[in-house]
């Protein structure tokens, strides 16, 4: 995706979705916590089959098009600070 994209799915850049992305977690599981998280999630991805399982068992069977609209929605709802 470009950023044009990113502008018309997420309502930001990739560079601002990227920064919210990660002061998310860092106020959530802090410093530490959010490097092992993103650690951990870049070595999953390179275990495609893994990601797969995880991704189908924490957002279900949802379209592309419920995904953005529920993203869209959560955005709406929490704007960031």
């Amino acid at each position: 995706m470009n950023d044009g994209d990113y502008k018309e799915i997420f309502g930001m850049t990739r560079n601002e979705l990227m920064s919210r992305g990660t002061k998310c977690l860092v106020d959530s599981l802090g410093i530490l916590g959010a490097e092992e998280y993103i650690a951990s999630v870049m070595q999953e991805g390179r275990d495609h089959k893994n990601y797969e399982e995880w991704s189908e068992e924490y957002f279900g069977k949802m379209t592309d098009e419920e995904f953005r609209a529920d993203l869209q929605e959560y955005i709406k709802n929490h704007p960031h600070e």
